[in-house]
């Protein structure tokens, strides 16, 4: 269901259909990352998204939290709210409200739901006062260059751009196809190999890491993120949620869903359409998901001579000088530890260590930052000789 209005006198559509499947809508938009769809006739391309407008009348205290916006038009007749999450629309959060009771009931509902981090709404709305709640005013003028456009949802474009494409490779020589196809000759000479001895290094391994989790990834509020953290060594990683089956190391964040408070289905619907914008992959679990980003593990080149540290105990205990608690071993010649210092803090203290970082993690529940880590390893390798 769309509606028409006015907000700061500039012709708004309301309720889009978020990040949702194209169907048979006339009208398309791009805003927050987000594909918005319009079915409704009286949507014209000279409207824009409601929210968009909204959104620049809001002082925000931190764009990548998890927080709702609550508005309505300049006739006080359509009323509205919306979900942004990491910077980006929730899937189909737009929701319209039949009447200004149901607005305000909508708006306590949310500043109880403990996923939502902050309520934004126009002043005057409610006296309910809350920590989460901050309003705002309608501008008098807003920046209508900078909005989003609608524009036609048609796909005729891109039926010409992929006949185009057909026509330009259907004109390559048949020559040139050959020349490419020809199969090289075998070599005859006699291969020579000498063994090299090789380190995995791990210490670009966790920079990238730390780098990833700093930035905000992409999941609906409802998601809970249970735990994140980074895997050196996935052979040895103990974890009970989904992971990879290859065997690079990789970053991830581990999210999980209370089924009491939320609708399984529409929920598993929004992560999958939010992590469609994540540059990793993904892993399904029961009302659990995994998100990651797998890294190419560079292995430098050592000395024949040199040996490996098999004492990741006394590595541990150096580097983190009393603000560690040694829980056990963790097998094959390693250990595990718990500290009560953030996560991004512990890779930067493992890094450039003489140890094999199997899983460095942070558990959100008890704040604490966990380590596996085995001693260092040494590998070995056959190069060819030319």
């Amino acid at each position: 269901m769309n509606y028409t209005g006015t907000i700061a006198g500039i012709s708004c559509a309301f309720g889009a259909r978020w990040d949702d499947a194209k169907d048979s809508a006339r009208l398309r938009t791009k805003y927050s990352d987000t594909v918005g769809y319009y079915d409704n006739k009286a949507v014209t391309k000279k409207h824009v998204p409601a929210p968009a407008v909204i959104n620049q009348m809001i002082e925000h205290e931190d764009k990548m939290a998890a927080y709702a916006v609550f508005y309505h038009d300049d006739e006080g007749e359509i009323f509205a709210s919306i979900i942004y999450s990491a910077g980006q629309v929730a899937p189909l959060s737009e929701v319209l409200y039949e009447t200004s009771d149901d607005w305000i009931m909508a708006l306590k509902r949310t500043t109880n739901d403990t996923n939502i981090d902050k309520v934004y709404f126009p002043i005057g709305t409610t006296e309910i006062s809350s920590d989460k709640h901050s309003t705002y005013e309608i501008a008098s003028e807003v920046d209508e260059k900078s909005l989003p456009k609608l524009t036609s949802s048609s796909s005729i474009g891109t039926i010409v751009i992929v006949f185009l494409m057909v026509l330009v490779l259907a004109s390559i020589p048949i020559g040139a196809w050959i020349f490419i196809a020809k199969p090289f000759e075998k070599a005859t000479a006699e291969v020579q190999f000498v063994v090299e001895k090789i380190k995995p290094n791990y210490t670009e391994v966790l920079a990238q890491c730390k780098e990833d989790l700093n930035e905000p990834w992409p999941a609906p509020p409802e998601w809970t993120l249970r735990q994140e953290g980074c895997v050196g060594a996935p052979e040895l990683a103990k974890i009970a949620f989904p992971k990879p089956t290859d065997q690079r190391p990789y970053a991830y964040r581990f999210y999980d869903l209370s089924t009491s408070e939320w609708d399984e289905y529409l929920s598993r619907a929004a992560f999958l359409k939010m992590a469609e914008r994540f540059p990793g992959q993904l892993l399904e679990g029961d009302n659990q998901f995994v998100l990651y980003m797998p890294y190419d593990i560079k292995r430098d080149q050592i000395d024949d001579a040199y040996l490996p540290d098999t004492d990741p105990i006394s590595i541990v205990r150096r580097n983190f000088v009393g603000a560690v608690k040694l829980s056990g071993n963790a097998g094959v010649g390693g250990i595990t530890a718990y500290t009560d210092l953030e996560l991004s803090r512990v890779l930067k203290r493992l890094s450039d260590t003489r140890v094999t970082p199997n899983h460095v993690f942070r558990v959100l529940d008890n704040q604490q930052t966990g380590m596996e880590i085995g001693p260092e390893r040494i590998e070995t390798r056959q190069v060819r000789v030319e």
